[in-house]
């Protein structure tokens, strides 16, 4: 029986470690994330600062807990397509899906540069899933090159591409929010096959 309770109390504890997280991304998301501070953060949980700190010792910490469940959803994206071995237009369709997590995290598109810029621990993050999905993406384009669904270029020029194209799946929403709403997947991939289209073979 104690060893019941104190289970149930992990997963009570671990509950509020994951609602803190769920509220504070529904804070960044609608109020940016410099205008949200811890105290906002336990106000809009009616819990005290003090169970918060427990979990997350400042803001920077949820910053980066959140960023780290981002990018691990970000990654399952990304790895079950190198999976499959999609074609290049069939992976720009998956955009889709890529939209709806920036949606679900949208501070990270339109705050997420700066914050990595102020903080080297979430740079370290950002870096690293950086290098993660390059490799991914990057490996992809050469079983596509290798199977005659690109044309031939160079490993520079496939480099450069693949990281062009991630820099643009990254940050045409943040963009399109900030100009004019124009949140439609189809306006982002659009963008990417602008950029694809002249590699794809005829």
């Amino acid at each position: 029986m104690a060893e019941e309770g104190v289970r149930t109390a992990d997963k009570r504890r671990g509950r509020t470690g994951a609602r803190i997280l769920d509220a504070a991304l529904e804070l960044f998301n609608r109020d940016g994330t410099g205008r949200v501070t811890t105290n906002h953060i336990a106000a809009h949980l009616r819990i005290s600062p003090g169970n918060l700190y427990y979990w997350y010792p400042d803001k920077q910490a949820i910053v980066r807990a959140l960023w780290a469940r981002y990018a691990a959803q970000q990654a399952a994206l990304w790895e079950g397509a190198g999976d499959d071995l999609p074609t290049p237009r069939e992976m720009v369709g998956r955009l889709g899906a890529l939209t709806d997590l920036t949606h679900e995290y949208l501070f990270v598109a339109r705050d997420g540069l700066a914050l990595a810029h102020e903080d080297p621990q979430l740079r370290a993050l950002v870096v690293a899933s950086r290098e993660r999905t390059l490799g991914i993406v990057g490996a992809l384009a050469r079983t596509w090159r290798a199977d005659g669904l690109l044309r031939p270029v160079d490993d520079a020029r496939l480099d450069a591409l693949v990281a062009a194209l991630w820099t643009l799946t990254e940050t045409w929403l943040a963009y399109a929010v900030l100009h004019d709403g124009a949140t439609d997947p189809a306006h982002g991939e659009a963008l990417v096959l602008a950029v694809l289209e002249p590699y794809l073979a005829a």
